[in-house]
Formats: structure tokens, sequence, C-alpha cells
């Protein structure tokens, strides 16, 4: 980029241009702070630039300065340069990068988590840095225990297997206590036995309620009793802030409670259980987090956080707040989705209708499609509302660019009809990929009898066809063969009347059934392939065959 007088200049030459001559220095002004918005604390010096540069220009002739443009390749705009990758982090060095993501397991991962996961794995894979996925179990009220698993297996799958410590924090509660009892030997945390309505209307008027000045003995006496008397709901410890905070919700905000819920890892053995705020302040410190990204709806929650780093002299880590993107056409709910699952709306979390990381996987999407539009949109501030159309067309362009080089191309015939072809009796070779040699070629055997899609028939009926490496001919029930000569009939597929049956399951909670050529036999669960004029499908199961549909 230019520096601001060269841009000035630039500017102003065609501005003067567009009025026959002379520059309006007001009509720079704008443009130069949207291109150097650091001068907006200094528009006194910025506007004495414009005006000098604009007083020489309007001194040149109409002809000189068209001459300069051309010569110059003047535009309005300045060429940006393509971001590839991550922009730096702050203060970022190479080796000791140590980030988390915190979900929490109330299920397993869908696609709104894949954003802040891919950004972190992908941030410290850069830096050569530590990922933690740090499990967020200490509100026993919301947890779904086969979550624990799940949200390891599809972190792992997606960010390539860059998880380097998964953190349970239910494990850590003595961590918690020991940290707890010293901001109440500090000073800094009391316990409250206020009444929730009592505290808000005198929090909501900057007034102290009366358990803030009770001296650090009391506050240890209560402290104990939270474990054995006191009875849920009757007693709370808050840090201490600033009373008089602007924002409501920073004044002395809430740190541990009781919950005499079982945990379904811990049963009975905690009721004081840390809330979020405090338990994350106290893993982000103890591990080491260097950098932190969370979205700004979490701003109130750092600002929170902040006090236990100042009363405990602890490190503070760079922080970068992130807009949110909203998905709109789909619910990433997962407690919504949970619920459907227990009424049988879905068939599980795998359900190819559903935008859940275990779903796009079943379907055949590949983790570098997903980190690709991630890394392309990047760590930015702004909110975001992306539609369920935008957002599949892009990643499936991009899972397309990774497996349509890899995957064999295999013949299947919805809903099928038969025809006969007489005296067909023949074994035909094909190619297993238009552009891979090394994919091989496969071959498939007729014996009169073949199937075609009923698509096809209907719609083809008595015109002339290319079956696919086979024939040509008119399309009857019993086929004419007949040579077409230079016509360019639609080619169709075809297979066998012995094929297999086979099965594709749709993401709009369709199924198409039909005949897969024999080949689809030798394919491994998993595998993926591409039915001509279908689309990629990655098989599910073997007997009977069961593919998903991933894209065209």
């Amino acid at each position: 980029m230019p520096d601001i007088r060269d841009r000035t200049r630039q500017l102003a030459l065609l501005n003067a241009k567009r009025f026959n001559g002379q520059a309006n220095p007001k009509a720079l002004l704008g443009s130069l702070l949207a291109e150097f918005p650091d001068y907006r604390k200094d528009i006194q010096e910025l506007q004495e630039i414009i005006n000098s540069i604009t007083q020489e220009i309007n001194s040149m002739t109409l002809d000189e300065q068209e001459k300069i443009i051309k010569n110059e390749h003047i535009t309005d705009r300045p060429k940006k340069e393509k971001r590839t990758g991550l922009p730096e982090l702050r203060n970022a060095i190479k080796g000791k990068v140590v980030m988390r993501i915190e979900p929490s397991p109330s299920g397993p991962l869908h696609i709104g988590h894949a954003f802040p996961l891919i950004l972190n794995s992908e941030y410290c894979r850069m830096y050569d840095g530590k990922m933690i996925l740090r499990i967020s179990d200490t509100n026993a009220d919301n947890i779904y225990t086969s979550a624990y698993k799940m949200i390891e297996e599809d972190a792992r799958w997606l960010t390539d297997d860059k998880i380097d410590s998964v953190i349970i924090q239910s494990d850590r509660m003595e961590l918690y206590y020991k940290t707890m009892k010293t901001l109440i030997e500090k000073k800094h945390a009391y316990v409250c036995t206020c009444r929730p309505e009592d505290f808000k209307k005198l929090i909501d008027t900057k007034t102290a309620c009366p358990c803030r000045n009770q001296n650090p003995e009391e506050n240890l006496k209560r402290w104990q009793m939270m474990f054995k008397e006191y009875k849920e709901g009757e007693a709370v410890v808050r840090v201490k802030t600033d009373i008089k905070h602007k924002n409501p919700a920073v004044r002395d905000w809430p740190a541990a409670r009781i919950n005499n819920g079982s945990h379904p890892r811990t049963k009975h053995r905690y009721r004081v259980w840390p809330l979020m705020n405090f338990a994350v302040a106290v893993d982000d410190h103890d591990l080491g987090l260097t950098h932190i990204i969370k979205g700004k709806d979490h701003i109130t929650n750092t600002e929170r956080q902040m006090y236990m780093y100042d009363y405990l002299n602890w490190t503070k880590p760079e922080f970068k707040h992130i807009g949110r993107i909203n998905f709109k056409g789909f619910e990433v709910s997962t407690s919504k989705t949970r619920k459907a699952i227990d009424d049988k709306v879905y068939d599980g979390w795998d359900d190819v209708r559903i935008p859940f990381i275990r779903a796009l996987r079943r379907r055949g999407f590949q983790p570098k499609a997903i980190q690709k539009i991630v890394i392309e949109t990047g760590p930015s501030k702004t909110d975001k509302t992306v539609e369920i159309t935008d957002f599949f067309k892009t990643v499936e362009k991009f899972n397309k660019d990774i497996i349509d080089p890899i995957s064999r191309r295999l013949f299947f015939t919805q809903d099928p009809t038969e025809i006969t072809i007489k005296d067909c009796r023949k074994t035909v070779e094909i190619e297993n990929h238009p552009d891979s040699r090394d994919l091989g070629t496969r071959k498939i055997t007729v014996n009169e009898t073949i199937c075609i899609a009923g698509k096809d028939y209907n719609n083809l009926k008595g015109q002339p066809v290319r079956l696919r490496k086979l024939t040509e001919g008119i399309l009857k029930k019993t086929f004419e063969i007949k040579d077409l000569k230079d016509q360019r009939p639609q080619v169709i597929q075809w297979v066998p009347k012995s094929s297999p049956k086979a099965t594709i399951l749709t993401p709009d909670g369709n199924k198409m059934t039909g005949l897969a050529e024999k080949e689809a036999e030798t394919l491994k669960e998993g595998d993926i392939i591409q039915f001509e004029r279908i689309g990629f499908c990655r098989l599910d199961k073997k007997s009977p065959l069961v593919f998903c549909f991933a894209h065209r």
C-alpha cells in the first residue's frame, strides 16, 4: 500500500480528472480515512496534507493529469493482496504457543464448533504449539455421558489429530478449591448468603450486600459450611470486583455454588462446583495458555476473569474476540437435536440430515475441506449470517477438489427398468476414472438383460441413446441397436439385471433405491466413490449396500 502522501496524490489526480482538472479537497477525506484509519486521531494533519497536494495537482493541466494517471496505472482502490493462511497472532513465539477449545459435554460437536476448534488447532500447527481440548463438565445438569468420547473423536478427526492434550474439568476440583481458598484468604472473594433477588436489587443500585465486608475468617468458615451444612441455593462464592462498575454483570460475579445432583463421572463426591468464569480462569492460567480466541459475546466474561489475574498476579494471555457465525436454515442446537434423537425424529448424531461433525464425516466430507473454509474466513471480528446453501456450496467445492481425483466411478440405476438387448453377451472393460490410469479398470459381463434408471427410460423412450461403453441405438424395452454415426445422443448408465440392490441416503431425508454394479461389493465401508450422474457417495454398510450421499 502507498504511504499517505502518495495515496492522497493518486486520489487527487483521479478527482481532478473527474471534475475538469480541479480536485476538491473535501472529497478526498472520507476515502483516505477508510484506507488509513489511524489518521482519525490526526484529522488536522491529514487535512493539511490534502490541501497541499490538491493545490499542486490543480496547478497542472488536465492533459498532464491524465498522462500521469495513465503512466502510473492509478486506480480508485488500491489492490488488496489476497491473504493466504491465517493472520499472525500477536506476541506469538514459535514452539511456545498454547491454545484451547472448551466445549461442554451436552452432545458431540456440530459445525458451529468447527470454526473455533479449527482456528485454534491451525494456529497451534502454525506455531508448533500445544492444542488443548478441555471439556467443561462442572454443570452436572446438562451432561450427555457419551459426549466425552464423541467430542474427543470429533475433535481429533476435524483437526487431523492436532489435539495434544485432553483435560476434563471434573478431574480438577481440588485445584479449584485451593484457588478459591486463596482468594478468600486474600479478601478477594466472599461467601454470600443473600437471597438472589435481594442481591440483585442491591447490585443494580451499586450497593454492596451485607456479606461483602465479612472478615476472611468468617468467609473461610462459611466456605467450609458449603460442603456440609448449607443447602443448595443458600450460599454462593462471589469474586469481589468494582461494585460501581458500569456493567452490572461484572459486579461481584458468582464463582461457585452448591449442586447436590449426581455427576456422571464423580457421582456425589463433590457438592460445591465452580462456575464457568472461575473454572476457565483457573485452568487457562494453570495450563499456561498464551493465546485465547473466543466470541465477542464473551467479552464481559473476559473482563470478569481479569479480576482473578490481577488478584493472583497471573500472567495474562493474549485475547482475541471474534464475531459470531449465525447459521441460517439449519438447527445447530445440541439440546434440541438431542431431544429430536430421543423422540426418534433422527436416527442418531450421525443422521445425514443434521449439521453435526459425525454426520458430515459419515457423508464423506473431509477434514481438509472444512479446515479450508475456516482458514479462509479467518478470525474475523464481524458477525456473519451464513445461509445453509452458501455454506454447503463452498464446503462441497473444497471437498470435491480433495475427493474427485481419487474416487472411482461406478454405475447406479435408480428405480431400475429392465431392457433386453438381443444377442448381447459380452464383457466390457470400463475405466475407473476418466483422468487417472492409476485407479485401473473394471469388467462388467452382460447377458442380454440390463437395467437402466426408470427416469431415463421414461424421459428417453423411443429416442437415440448411448449405453455407456456397451452399445448405442433406440431406447425401447427391446433395445434397437443402431449406428448413430455423427449424432450426439444422451449417454446413460446401466447395470446387469443380476446387480446387487443398493440404497443411497440423502441429506433431505429421502432415499434413492436401485441397483449398483457388482464392483460396489468390493468396496470397504468408508470408501468414497462417484456414482456417475448421481454424485459422490460414501459406503456406509456393505450388506446390504447402503451409501450416504455427499454432493455432486
